[in-house]
């Protein structure tokens, strides 16, 4: 009863908010022509735009995204400075582009319009009387473009290879929440209206081209794209890459297309073509694949066509049957990552495997679901196209190819890498949640929910990417082990069947899966999607029962998520059921009905996300059930939950007084770094022939760093004249708390505050003639707390750093012996493209009278006392005495 009252209400706030919903239309006719001398567009655009909202507009939001590459002042330039891209900053004019000669006109009367207060790619078009409810007006303008270096972004070319993407003026989204008028940015991609398009493109006769839509009305294009299709290719052969001379004779294309947001084109003279065609598995229609190639990569692309039909299917199965009559993929040029997306046509670029094309290939391919037929806003939310369909991409893969497919991609036994640093036992999927967990250990975590423009670099791949891959692996794996597989695959076609040609929210998502499912799924889109909270699960405790075991679990994470138990017999999995979360910080006791078992453990399976499995897994009998075996190597590994991770390798170092010294690291670093480290590294001086080296103890969590460090050696050894001889040996021990003030991870500002306390031992002895060569020994103590504040800015081109440091040393009474303050100032400016920089620097402080204080590289200071010890600094921003 309780489970049909939820489904009811579900029902009824799924239908409350579609009656809130409306989505605008618009209807495109563009002719463009394409001059491949002067690498100009030039052609004109009509729209019939109609308003489905229930307000009157006043006027439309048109973006004229080519403009996004005219100046180093726009949002896309100034994102890739922040990124570390100067190009636009020093490019040419003929790197440059732009869209110009606009007039638009409205109903076929000149309409007035202007440029965006801020953003030079947008404009904004007054209407001569309020377009009203139901409605629809006619937009009409004429468009000049300068196709930009493809070196930037998108949309240009290299040399006479052309990607024609975002390249008209189209209207903004205008839906529930307002306008949606945005800048053209490489990071955080597109929200646009669907529609119609009938484009006719008129370049010359040998051009290849693979566009969004279907070709309408052309027969000798299409036997000219099927002789090209049935021509034999030498794939061993090597051939020039260069580019034939242009037709004299020019042909017009059109394409036509419905239900799409988005039209772009790709024209290259030397592409190969390949053509295939494989059956959606729902409805048994056939869909036409194409693979257009330059002779250059034509290795890899020998099985494109393949890819793409396999990508194609199991989206097709798995989310809902892909709608339009063709796919293409295209080998192009592209500067904005590996590959780009478009409506039935996806741009690739330069790949050096045939598994790193398989990977792009099916993920763009893969966008036709996610942003293309499901058209999420993926400037607010990149996780509901970018992150669901890298889930998918995984999941495709780990059907494919199962065991075979090692963590590094391609087959397991061909990489040699796979045995060499033990990786056999690593899933695919493996690497989806260790680069999250990159991000996750580390002060630079972020939601998966985020503004786009708010990600760091590194961030909008190991989040938005990977982490909402793992994500929906675990709603999948928690969908499925509670209601039966296939639960989660029925789920998702229904929100695909309802949202199809669509804008879906956040909200949409979660409502279609709670009313398909019957679950509350808050646990996943209010807790693990907005927030930086660990899903972390333990087993606490085991105790034998007449029937099986009970076994204690506990969430020691902050997302109360559904957990998985399995039994374990010689290391195979006999087991696994699914049971509801726990509340954060929470236990729970679990029955286990099982005749035998040598372990359990949560999530065997690999469904779940999780932030440490170290704790995953404990015996049902001996002592220490949770100890895991020691693992010994050199070097280092991936992190392994199953076992205790050792390191070594070999260590060798000089100096001046010690001389040539060698040892070894012992330590427990591992890919991905974990919160706690050691690394222990003793060493023998051959020349002062003592023990020398150092030690250290690290802690990680968020923006606090805490390390507890211990170094040894010799600083001062000579001889006299008179056969005495003096030696000075150094330790020091410290500790060193660090706090990152700075709330944004993408912020180009970062300031820090840091705490030191050392204690630093100097054992001195020395014999001479004139005291019978009798050791004489002293031992001299100082202790140094320090306090550093660090902020940094890095700009466009300037970086400036500023460090405000004060420290005091005190004896081995803890009475002042001395103090110091500093200010010092690091600026560089990048001044060329190559990124040649001039740097700078400025250094001021202050100290009691007789005491000297050389500088000794940044952030570091070395101090000579009254005595004449000289202490020497050991690693920057650190002081030694």
């Amino acid at each position: 009863m309780r489970l049909a009252i939820c489904a009811w209400l579900l029902t009824c706030a799924t239908l409350l908010h579609a009656q809130d919903y409306f989505q605008q239309d618009v209807a495109y006719t563009i002719h463009v022509s394409l001059n491949d001398e002067t690498h100009m567009l030039q052609g004109d655009v009509a729209f019939e735009y109609t308003n489905n909202s229930p307000n009157a507009l006043e006027f439309l939001w048109i973006h004229v995204w080519p403009n996004a590459y005219k100046n180093s002042k726009t949002a896309l330039a100034r994102q890739q400075f922040r990124s570390g891209n100067k190009f636009m900053f020093y490019a040419m004019d003929k790197e440059l582009g732009y869209i110009d000669s606009l007039n638009f006109s409205v109903n076929k009367a000149s309409a007035k319009w202007e440029f965006h207060p801020e953003h030079i790619d947008i404009v904004k078009l007054f209407l001569s009387q309020p377009l009203q409810p139901g409605q629809t007006v006619t937009v009409h303008t004429p468009f000049k473009v300068k196709l930009p270096s493809g070196s930037i972004s998108r949309l240009g070319h290299i040399d006479q290879s052309y990607q024609i993407t975002q390249w008209y003026p189209k209207p903004a989204v205008y839906d529930k929440e307002g306008w949606h008028e945005m800048p053209y940015l490489n990071q955080g991609e597109f929200y646009s209206e669907y529609g119609s398009y009938d484009v006719f493109v008129t370049l010359p006769k040998n051009y290849v081209v693979g566009a969004t839509g279907d070709l309408v009305d052309c027969p000798e294009e299409v036997a000219f794209m099927n002789e090209l299709a049935n021509a034999d290719i030498d794939y061993e052969k090597e051939e020039s890459n260069t580019f034939p001379e242009s037709s004299k004779e020019s042909k017009t294309l059109h394409y036509h297309q419905e239900n799409v947001h988005d039209f772009a084109w790709f024209a290259d003279k030397r592409w190969y073509v390949r053509k295939g065609e494989f059956e959606l598995p729902h409805s048994g229609r056939t869909v036409t694949t194409w693979a257009l190639f330059t002779p250059e990569a034509k290795a890899w692309w020998k099985n494109g066509v393949q890819y793409i039909n396999d990508g194609a299917y199991h989206y097709s199965l798995w989310n809902g049957d892909y709608p339009y009559n063709q796919i293409t993929a295209v080998d192009g040029t592209i500067s904005a990552g590996g590959g780009m997306e478009y409506p039935n046509v996806t741009v690739i670029g330069d790949m050096g495997d045939d598994f790193s094309l398989e990977t792009v290939i099916v993920h763009e391919v893969g966008h036709n679901w996610f942003y293309g037929i499901l058209g999420s806003n993926e400037r607010d939310n990149a996780w509901m196209d970018e992150g669901i369909n890298s889930f998918n991409e995984t999941r495709y893969f780990e059907t494919k190819y199962g065991d075979t497919l090692s963590i590094l991609g391609g087959s397991k036994q061909e990489n040699r890498f796979v045995k060499l640093f033990d990786l056999e036992q690593y899933s695919y999927r493996t690497r989806d949640e260790y680069m999250w967990l990159i991000s996750a250990r580390r002060p630079d975590d972020q939601p998966i929910q985020c503004h786009s423009a708010e990600y760091t670099g590194i961030n909008y791949g190991t989040i938005v990417y990977k982490k909402t891959a793992v994500a929906f692996d675990y709603l999948k794996g928690a969908i499925d082990g509670l209601h039966g597989a296939g639960t989660f695959d029925r789920a998702m076609q229904s929100y695909f069947d309802t949202w199809k040609f669509r804008h879906p929210q956040p909200a949409d998502l979660q409502a279609s899966l709670e009313q398909s499912t019957g679950d509350d799924l808050s646990w996943f889109f209010d807790t693990l999607v907005p927030t930086t909270g660990k899903p972390n699960y333990k087993v606490s405790g085991i105790s034998k029962t007449d029937n099986g075991y009970e076994v204690k679990v506990k969430n020691r994470g902050e997302i109360p998520g559904p957990y998985s138990l399995s039994t374990i017999k010689e290391g195979e999995v006999v087991s696994t059921k699914w049971y509801p979360g726990i509340p954060a910080g929470s236990s729970a006791r679990v029955t286990l009905e099982s005749s035998e078992a040598d372990a359990v453990v949560v999530d065997a399976t690999e469904d779940m996300i999780e932030y440490d499995r170290k704790d995953n897994r404990i015996r049902t009998s001996g002592l220490l059930k949770k100890v895991e075996p020691l693992q010994v190597k050199m070097l280092t590994r991936l992190e392994d939950p199953n076992k205790t991770q050792l390191f070594w390798m070999p260590v060798v170092a000089w100096n001046e007084q010690n001389k040539f010294m060698a040892g070894i690291n012992i330590h427990n670093t591992t890919l991905p770094f974990r919160n706690w480290e050691f690394s222990l590294t003793p060493m023998y001086a051959f020349g002062s022939k003592t023990l020398t080296g150092f030690g250290r103890l690290s802690y990680y969590t968020g923006p606090f760093q805490a390390h507890l460090a211990t170094r040894t050696f010799r600083f001062n050894d000579q001889s006299y004249f008179d056969g005495g001889r003096s030696t000075s040996d150094y330790y020091r021990s410290s500790l060193h708390l660090s706090y990152a003030l700075n709330k944004r991870p993408n912020s180009a500002i970062k300031s820090t505050i840091d705490l030191e306390l050392a204690h630093v031992l100097v054992d001195n002895r020395s014999t001479q003639a004139y005291n019978d060569f009798r050791e004489i020994r002293s031992m001299d103590n100082l202790y140094s707390p320090r306090l550093q504040y660090t902020i940094q800015y890095n700009g466009t081109i300037t970086e400036h750093l500023v460090l405000l440091e004060t420290r005091t040393i005190l004896n081995d009474n803890f009475a002042l012996r001395s103090w110091y303050n500093s200010i010092e100032y690091h600026g560089a400016a990048q001044y060329n493209r190559k990124g040649k920089k001039l740097r700078w620097r400025l250094f001021a402080g202050g100290t009691p009278a007789g005491y000297r204080y050389p500088v000794l590289g940044q952030g570091s200071v070395g101090y000579r006392t009254p005595a004449g010890y000289r202490y020497p600094v050991l690693g920057q921003g650190s002081v030694g005495y």
